[in-house]
């Protein structure tokens, strides 16, 4: 559910970047398909979850980063 909640809070601040998250979340979805197949096979799906499972969090403590905003709600 990341990339939902970031675009409807995306699109309550700053809407003209909407298409852009899309191409971004776009491109970066074909890129980590490529990577984290070459890291499974380098260094085990273990570390593929365990890396996936830090982006995540990283991408949520990001919240933390705008100023004024209740992670909890992003309404």
């Amino acid at each position: 559910m990341p990339f939902p909640l970031g675009l409807k809070f995306l699109s309550k601040r700053q809407e003209h970047l909407v298409p852009w998250a899309w191409g971004i979340n776009g491109c970066l979805s074909v890129m980590s398909t490529s990577l984290a197949t070459i890291i499974a096979v380098e260094g085990g799906l273990i570390l593929v979850m365990l890396l996936a499972a830090a982006a995540y969090m990283i991408s949520f403590l990001s919240i933390f980063l705008i100023k004024g905003t209740d992670p909890l709600s992003l309404g």
